[in-house]
């Protein structure tokens, strides 16, 4: 059977799947033929139009792209392949039917979870908005269906889960060694094997060589119309827009006065710098380039953003910026993040009212907490790259299935 690495996704767009398994893609081993993406937009959807021509990103990153309309279509291509498949489809209702066909012996799921954020699982808590109660009691029910179906053998399991987080991992290896040579449970609601790797980050950080230095301001947008804050809160946002970026304005020219320091908004990938440009005139914004300029910081300001990744791993000042206009949910993870580094919290909605003295002294780091945060999310026990060790293990359990199936 043809070793074959997959990535399964359903999106009109392949932009942020390949920003995501970027690494991935330009590592690939020598020994597999190619990374197919396999979009199942179009069965999702029962969706017959043409979607986006994938053929430039094909020839830029040496992929190929399919976005089969049947079940058969795939099933013809999936027939004498051994399948490790990323799994990036969501496991909501609407997905269960292709999850149903992808549940085949020469297809494992991989799950990649190398984002190093302060996790959700918490969410319940007294703060929090009615919709985002309704919409977590949602989610558990669909989750634990979903699991439900895995034991019953009707979806697959995941194979092998690459985590970045000590605490996730810690606690689904101490079910593994406690359950393995049993018929548990446990093996269909969780994860077959669970692995521990450094978090993308670390891995970019270790390897970056831009010049450190103190010249900039760095605020690190995190997109104000967010899904994962509409899924949770009623805003109206045009009204939200306008709020939030007037007092932010407002806030960054002051902070900017004050340090003597210019401002660089990084944008957020799937902010629009047209709706910024009419309300930061006067301000850089940059996209995609948000590592880098970190590296130019003095101080670096944030609501909550997994690119904070960087500030942390080079000692930098942080400053967490609350507010209230986006709901409780928002306003809880920025308090998770203020707590977990030991930050000076300004609120958006007081007057900005400090010395510079005083935030130099206030935004000292404190770099046990940052050290003790590296640790939990970001970096195993090991030195080895995720990359390198994600693509050995795979390696690994792919000589394992082909002697299993030899046999």
């Amino acid at each position: 059977m043809k070793k074959t690495i997959c990535i399964f996704f359903s999106s009109k767009k392949i932009d942020r799947v390949i920003s995501y398994y970027k690494d991935y893609i330009e590592n690939l081993p020598s020994q597999y033929e190619t990374f197919y993406f396999i979009n199942f937009y179009k069965i999702i959807n029962n969706n017959k139009e043409k979607l986006n021509d994938y053929k430039k990103y094909e020839q830029e990153y040496n992929i190929k792209v399919i976005c089969p309309e049947t079940k058969n279509e795939f099933n013809e291509f999936a027939k004498q392949r051994l399948i490790f498949a990323f799994d990036s489809l969501d496991k909501t209702i609407s997905y269960f039917k292709v999850r149903s066909f992808i549940n085949k012996k020469n297809i494992k799921l991989i799950f990649l979870q190398n984002i190093g954020s302060i996790t959700n699982q918490t969410a319940f808590e007294n703060n929090i908005s009615t919709k985002n109660f309704l919409y977590l009691i949602k989610k558990v029910f669909v989750t634990k269906l979903y699991r439900i179906l895995i034991f019953l053998r009707f979806f697959s399991p995941t194979y092998i889960y690459f985590e970045c987080r000590r605490d996730f991992v810690k606690h689904f290896q101490t079910y593994e060694k406690k359950h393995k040579n049993k018929k548990s449970l446990f093996n269909y609601l969780y994860f077959e094997n669970t692995i521990f790797v450094n978090g993308r980050s670390y891995d970019k950080f270790s390897k970056n060589t831009y010049n450190n230095s103190e010249d900039k301001i760095i605020f690190i947008d995190g997109n104000y119309k967010a899904e994962d804050i509409l899924q949770r809160e009623n805003l109206n946002l045009e009204q939200v827009k306008i709020n939030y970026f007037s007092k932010l304005q407002i806030l960054l020219k002051k902070i900017s006065k004050v340090l003597n320091k210019e401002v660089i908004i990084c944008l957020h990938p799937d902010s629009n710098p047209d709706e910024y440009k009419k309300f930061f005139d006067g301000f850089k914004l940059r996209k995609y380039s948000t590592a880098k300029d970190i590296y130019s910081s003095f101080i670096v300001i944030f609501h909550e953003s997994s690119s904070i990744d960087t500030a942390i791993f080079l000692k930098k000042r942080i400053l967490s910026l609350k507010t209230n206009l986006f709901g409780k949910y928002f306003k809880n993870r920025i308090q998770k993040y203020s707590e977990a580094l030991g930050l000076m919290s300004v609120n958006l909605n007081e007057k900005f009212e400090y010395e510079k003295k005083y935030i130099d002294e206030k935004t000292k780091v404190n770099e046990e907490k940052y050290n003790d945060f590296i640790q939990t999310y970001l970096k195993s026990d090991e030195d080895e790259d995720g990359v390198s060790k994600v693509f050995r293990i795979l390696g690994d359990y792919f000589n394992l299935l082909d002697k299993q199936y030899e046999k």
